[in-house]
């Protein structure tokens, strides 16, 4: 469905920090080194590992264009990751206000005051403090107790051997309070040489009301995200898997 506010909410988090903040880098930039030819070189070297490397270090903090900060938005969940990403843009944002300010000190001119250094020094100091404290609260925001419990659970249940997904239906129906509720139809085969377990991986805000294995009702177990269902499936054996949940999406 076509929604106005989406491209002023991205023009606006998305476009406007990176341009305040590529300006304010160039700016400094040129003044400092006095040079065309070294002020590109500089750049681009600055630019290349911000947005290459660094948008995979500190989650991605220092990235400008927040190429891996998920900024989608979902009928049934809204967007996926409005604080963190919020944090991020305005970190660069001030980040790139303070640059421009600083920018303005290597200007040749003659100053009328003794002291403009230092207040230019001083003023640009508030949006890059500002943007330091945005950076520390995206970084407490972002590695979160929860995702390490939910990366210790994966690494737990995680193993070579899966079990081949040879059909997949999906029966989705939103509900008033927000959530969704779903009915998933599976058939999984097992290629491999041994009998392997039958483990599903479901988010932990969705909970789960019955599984049934070839139209039987099974027990599980479940451990965050991982559902560790009653069932072996035998080499070359084929089985219909249906999983009825419902809930909202936990997007941590």
């Amino acid at each position: 469905m076509f929604n106005i506010g989406y491209y002023f909410f991205y023009w606006v988090t998305l476009n406007l920090p990176t341009l305040v903040f590529c300006l304010g880098l160039s700016t400094l930039v040129v003044r400092l080194t006095k040079n065309q030819g070294l002020s590109v070189i500089f750049l681009t070297a600055i630019l290349g590992v911000l947005t290459l490397p660094g948008s995979v270090w500190l989650n991605g903090v220092f990235d400008p264009l927040a190429a891996k900060i998920p900024n989608m938005f979902s009928d049934f969940t809204g967007h996926v990751n409005l604080g963190g990403y919020l944090l991020q843009r305005v970190f660069i944002l001030f980040w790139g206000v303070g640059l421009a300010v600083l920018a303005v000190i290597p200007y040749p001119r003659i100053h009328n005051n003794v002291r403009a250094v230092s207040r230019l020094v001083s003023v640009a100091l508030f949006p890059l403090l500002f943007a330091g404290g945005g950076a520390i609260a995206y970084g407490f925001q972002s590695v979160s107790g929860k995702r390490e419990v939910f990366r210790e659970v994966y690494a737990k249940y995680h193993q070579n051997k899966v079990l081949k997904i040879v059909g997949n239906q999906l029966h989705l129906k939103e509900m008033g309070n927000g959530g969704i509720s779903v009915t998933r139809r599976m058939t999984v085969e097992n290629r491999d040489s041994e009998e392997l377990p039958l483990i599903l991986y479901l988010n932990p805000g969705l909970a789960v009301s019955s599984i049934t294995v070839d139209r039987k009702g099974v027990s599980f177990r479940r451990d965050q995200q991982v559902l560790l269902v009653d069932e072996k499936v035998l080499l070359g054996e084929i089985k219909e898997v249906i999983v009825n949940y419902e809930g909202k999406i936990d997007n941590s």
